[in-house]
């Protein structure tokens, strides 16, 4: 008679307690995230909580969670858990915490860019007085390298003059009052779309009206730097900061064009009413 062969039935392995603090929902990991930020933000700014409060304040077992491709889906409970600690801590943001924490995350339109706008122009600059040492005047090279120094010097110039406006929007608090006309240059710097549009605006109209006005420009500096003799008018001293200006201030743009408005109907003999 055949000997039956009875099973072993193994215990099954306990899942792992890290497993268990792993979440696969990379959108409840980024929340969570941002929550955590926002406590440490709170927290630098020396914001002042009630012993009573702490307890509403504190994230509890979401601490210990962490994102994973191979760990598990949130729960009902934490995601509920999560939309209320976001509601209770950003009850304590006033309006100025609100606009330092929203430039602390947008750090890149106000370090970053300004930074590398900055070296564009420098080193532009730099080009434009040295590669005439080493190609030959009218050749191919000499002539691409002046349109590109001239074409990159009026976009970093302008963009550069973009990222002063945005950088003196958060320096200074305007107290007084802004006066609501068609031509009111006022943005919201906690909106990342508005300062994308405003960055390429000032690209755009420093390379608008600077490419025209560049070549004296550049000639005005050489004068200045290699002859002692020269001294810079006011005139010419806002012939070179045209471009930046230009993508500082969208009323001066606006300016510029109703001028040039004004200049082709007059040419043409239309009517300026």
């Amino acid at each position: 008679m055949n000997d039956l062969s009875i099973p072993i039935v193994r215990d099954m392995p306990a899942p792992h307690l890290a497993d268990l603090n792993t979440i696969s929902d990379r959108r409840f990991a980024e929340q969570l995230r941002e929550v955590q930020n926002l406590k440490q933000f709170l927290f630098e700014q020396k914001v002042k909580f009630e012993p009573e409060q702490l307890g509403c304040i504190d994230l509890g077992p979401l601490n210990n969670l962490q994102f994973g491709l191979s760990g598990r889906v949130p729960t009902l409970e934490e995601w509920k858990l999560l939309d209320e600690k976001i509601s209770v801590l950003a009850s304590y943001l006033s309006d100025d915490l609100r606009q330092k924490i929203r430039v602390r995350e947008l750090s890149i339109f106000f370090d970053i860019l300004p930074l590398v706008f900055l070296v564009a122009t420098l080193a532009t600059v730099l080009y434009r007085f040295l590669y005439g040492a080493f190609f030959a005047k009218d050749s191919l090279l000499f002539n691409f390298s002046y349109l590109l120094s001239l074409i990159v010097w009026t976009v970093a110039q302008g963009g550069l003059g973009a990222c002063a406006f945005l950088g003196t929007r958060i320096a200074t608090k305007r107290t007084e009052k802004i006066s609501i006309d068609a031509f009111a240059d006022v943005t919201d710097v906690t909106d990342e779309s508005i300062l994308r549009i405003r960055i390429v605006l000032g690209c755009l109209f420093g390379s608008l009206i600077g490419v025209p006005i560049g070549s004296l420009a550049f000639d005005k500096m050489g004068s200045a730097i290699y002859d002692n003799t020269v001294n810079l008018s006011p005139s010419d001293m806002a012939l070179i900061v045209l471009p930046f200006m230009v993508g500082f201030s969208t009323n001066l743009v606006l300016a510029i064009l109703e001028r040039f408005v004004e200049s082709i109907r007059t040419f043409f003999g239309m009517s300026t009413k």
